[in-house]
């Protein structure tokens, strides 16, 4: 703790700097996993040594944080004490600043909501360089305020936040469903059942919805997606889950937090298309290194490719999900969809979003 102090102070001489001469700054935090275009250069206030994981209280079932701990070191660091977060976004180099200021979900989110809404406790440092702390219970309108505020309204230089009990692989079963509709009357229904986790991949017409729950048997097929040799999830949940209704598969936890990764979901195969490359395994296998997220992320802030796609998250209400699903898929030929029920903190909005 003396030496997050001190690098937070370090912060507010910066700030203060700033403001003293009047100048516009942006914040240096290290690697980005942001879309936004990065052309615009301006002086910038240095957070990247609020790095470190401070603590992990396993009697209060929590960590504390600095912001650019990246979700990859998050999960090593709790469960190394049986204990993981509720909600781990998809890509292992989210940070826990970037997922709290910006709205991070996952297959946690239909139970536990949005990252930020398993934090307990945020310190940040405003505009006039005051460092304060925020909650539930106290200076709660900054508290709700950043999230999802990309850091508009300070700059986040610690967070605790709430922890589970860990087990060593996820159970995962596949379930089919035809159409939007389909997608999300099943999804709700699973969620009834109150597993650990559900999200579903929708392509086109058709899709599956998976229901996942942690476990420590070993009596199923056991699956992994982070070496090289294995497929990227989407396709292996397409080749092997789309049309086999209630296959069933074990997942090594951390396998399971970050399916995602290799090949971005599936904004890989846009690579492949622009490079006129086969999108065969075996290339895949060979190029891997340059199809994790990290080294994607890289490529789209250099080339700016993302002003030239959309790349986006969009939590709509449940009663007029299916119908934008559909106007997605029809009028502009995106697929595949994801589908993550997401419950809000009822403090704010009971509705479910999609």
């Amino acid at each position: 703790m003396q030496r997050h102090s001190k690098k937070v102070k370090l912060v507010q001489k910066q700030i203060n700097k700033f403001r003293k001469a009047d100048k516009k700054a942006g914040v240096d935090h290290g690697s980005s996993n942001s879309t936004r275009s990065n052309k615009e250069k301006l002086d910038s206030i240095n957070t990247k040594d609020l790095d470190e994981v401070i603590e992990v209280n396993e009697n209060k079932e929590e960590v504390t944080a600095e912001p650019n701990v990246s979700m990859r070191e998050l999960v090593s660091a709790t469960i190394d004490h049986g204990l993981i977060p509720s909600v781990v976004p998809e890509f292992p180099a989210i940070t826990v600043g970037g997922a709290i200021q910006g709205g991070a979900g996952e297959s946690g989110s239909f139970s536990h909501g949005l990252f930020h809404e398993t934090t307990k406790e945020i310190e940040i440092i405003t505009g006039d360089g005051a460092r304060m702390s925020a909650s539930r219970q106290k200076n709660q309108d900054l508290f709700f305020g950043s999230a999802c505020s990309y850091g508009s309204l300070g700059i986040l230089t610690q967070a605790k936040i709430k922890l589970i009990p860990a087990k060593q692989f996820v159970h995962l079963t596949y379930h089919h469903v035809d159409g939007f509709a389909h997608a999300i009357e099943k999804s709700k229904r699973l969620s009834k059942k109150n597993p650990d986790f559900v999200d579903g991949i929708m392509y086109e017409e058709s899709g599956v919805i998976m229901e996942a729950n942690l476990s420590n048997d070993k009596d199923l097929p056991q699956t992994t997606f982070q070496n090289k040799e294995d497929e990227w999830f989407y396709l292996h949940v397409k080749n092997n889950a789309l049309n086999n209704d209630g296959y069933e598969e074990l997942v090594p936890i951390q396998d399971y937090f970050f399916r995602y990764d290799r090949g971005a979901f599936w904004t890989g195969k846009h690579v492949f298309d622009l490079l006129h490359l086969p999108f065969r395994k075996s290339l895949r296998s060979i190029l891997d290194r340059g199809f994790r997220t990290e080294n994607m992320y890289e490529l789209l802030h250099v080339t700016d490719l993302s002003q030239k796609y959309i790349i986006q998250d969009i939590c709509l209400p449940e009663e007029s999900a299916v119908e934008f699903m559909q106007y997605i898929q029809k009028k502009h030929n995106i697929s595949p969809q994801w589908v993550l029920p997401i419950e809000p903190d009822t403090d704010a909005n009971p509705t479910v979003l999609y």
